[in-house]
């Protein structure tokens, strides 16, 4: 697995950033559909947590295989190659939720997925004219400069993998000190039941979609990565999506943290 991935600015088009899907990708259509998504000009970042749970977590490669999607691994997608790789009990609790659609699948199929997942970053970065955004699926350790955290991806990527796929430390302090050295970073894994929430220029996006698709009040959120502050913590609600898709301010993201705008 490769820890860390740059890719090169969106000259033509819009880039958007979508939260934990679960095998909702009919939810994921529909948000794009909202923004008139042009597959031609326009690209899609995921957190990561592309399976488990929903009703099309098998599709989860024709997903990845759209020349537009760009997505990290999550904890769920971590959860199954370590399963495979025969470094996890196939009885855990996190291999329990939901994954019914995995047994059904046959070897080649399976094969097909875990080649796949394989190849998936841990984080991937992206610069924009507001300056450069990050992807990734749990967390980035609390203090730790974006220098810093790149180093230890390049040199050491064991030292943070559990933090990056697993963390929930900074939301569960409600910590909004931020990320210095980085213009926005995106995550999922924590669930905001009241949609995206903002921790300094960390924003968390997993609004428990595949929840609402159980009944539950959840929403799938889409956004694009350079939509005002503002615009972003008022998201438009349309059905069970939270969607933005504002124009960029003509300024920069800021240092980092309140002053990001």
């Amino acid at each position: 697995m490769t820890a860390y991935r740059k890719v090169e600015a969106n000259a033509v088009g819009r880039d958007f950033v979508v939260g934990d899907v679960h095998g909702l990708f009919d939810s994921v259509e529909r948000a794009l559909a909202k923004v008139e998504f042009d597959p031609s000009r326009d690209r899609l970042f995921s957190v990561g947590d592309l399976i488990d749970r929903g009703p099309r977590s098998k599709d989860v490669v024709q997903f990845l295989e759209q020349p537009f999607v760009y997505a990290v691994c999550g904890n769920h997608e971590d959860a199954l190659l370590s399963l495979h790789a025969g470094s996890a009990q196939p009885n855990s609790e996190l291999w329990l939720a939901g994954a019914e659609w995995w047994r059904e699948l046959s070897k080649p199929e399976r094969r097909t997925i875990i080649t796949r997942l394989e190849h998936l970053p841990l984080v991937i970065e992206v610069p924009t004219p507001r300056g450069n955004v990050a992807f990734l699926h749990g967390d980035i350790p609390r203090g730790m400069e974006w220098s810093a955290f790149c180093a230890a991806l390049a040199q050491d990527p064991d030292s943070v993998r559990d933090t990056v796929l697993w963390g929930r430390d900074r939301i569960e302090r409600k910590d909004e000190s931020g990320v210095s050295g980085i213009g926005r970073v995106f995550v999922g894994h924590t669930i905001q039941w009241g949609g995206l929430r903002r921790y300094g220029n960390v924003y968390a996006i997993d609004a428990g979609a595949v929840f609402g698709w159980q009944g539950m009040d959840g929403h799938l959120t889409c956004v694009n990565i350079e939509s005002p502050t503002e615009g972003l913590e008022g998201l438009r609600q349309v059905g069970s999506l939270d969607v933005v898709d504002l124009p960029a301010p003509d300024r920069p993201f800021g240092k980092y943290a309140r002053e990001g705008r």
